[in-house]
């Protein structure tokens, strides 16, 4: 049985290898990590982008804290008066007009100051809280 499925997993190009089977992997229960309201500082620890919905970048910091990364995304559009644009013109970048430019290079690495406020959202029923930063509010250190 388990030849014919996986020759069922070969003919589908849809399918995604979604992890393994570890019936022994143990997790450990630990105490959730609260991010209060307020000023932080990190590192940008990775640039990554998405075409889907919208064609955005999402910065990732690194607490220096607290061990997670918290997102913030900027629309794909760089100039003077973008969201994009603003932030690297924080970081310095001189914009312009017909330049290309890789914002992963001058993004990475940088020690960074930023605001958080905490919003609720409503999964399955139930509120959830999380930690949002406040994009405009990212300054380097």
């Amino acid at each position: 049985m388990v030849e014919n499925n996986e020759k069922e997993l070969e003919k589908n190009e849809n399918v995604v290898d979604s992890g393994k089977v570890e019936p022994e992997r143990e997790l450990e229960v630990r105490e959730p990590i609260v991010i209060e309201d307020g000023v932080h500082e990190g590192d940008i620890v990775r640039v990554e982008y998405r075409d889907e919905p919208y064609k955005y970048l999402d910065l990732f910091i690194k607490l220096k804290d607290k061990d997670i990364e918290l997102k913030a995304g900027y629309p794909q559009i760089i100039s003077s008066t973008s969201s994009l644009g603003r932030l690297l013109q924080r970081f310095s970048v001189n914009l312009l007009k017909g330049e290309k430019l890789k914002p992963y290079f001058l993004l990475v690495n940088k020690k960074v100051r930023f605001q958080t406020i905490t919003e609720t959202i409503k999964i399955e029923n139930r509120n959830v809280d999380f930690a949002r930063i406040i994009r405009d509010s990212i300054k380097p250190l």
